[in-house]
């Protein structure tokens, strides 16, 4: 399954805050497995994402602040866009909204973010 990188932060955001919740054994099984997938991304996003501030930014004023100056800004953003809209390859089975517990508590927001990872079978 391709998806963005944005996609893949905010879906696995929203799977570790509702992962407390109890569910079925095979639900678990693959939220788990979708979520250590999705992890792997994210790992490397971080380290991208700090590359691009390295090259781009200047420490702050603040200590453990980065500034990015207006003469960088531009190629800071395009950097920054494109890091955000790569399309990944994941290895992660959909999650079958009918396989979710009727009494799982997620928000409007976290489900929204899981759309992409979510069929309605």
């Amino acid at each position: 399954m391709k998806l963005t990188t944005i996609e893949i932060i905010t879906a696995h955001k929203a799977l570790t805050s509702f992962s407390d919740n109890k569910m079925t054994l095979p639900l678990a099984v693959k939220v788990t497995r979708v979520t250590k997938e999705l992890a792997n991304v994210v790992e490397a996003f971080e380290k991208n994402r700090k590359d691009i501030f390295d090259e781009y930014g200047t420490e702050g004023e603040k200590p453990g602040t980065i500034a990015i100056s207006t003469e960088n800004f531009e190629a800071f953003n395009a950097a920054y866009t494109e890091l955000m809209e790569s399309e990944i390859e994941v290895e992660v089975e959909p999650i079958a909204m009918a396989s979710l517990p009727d009494t799982l508590e997620v928000t409007p927001h976290d489900l929204a973010a899981l759309g992409c990872i979510l069929t309605e079978d």
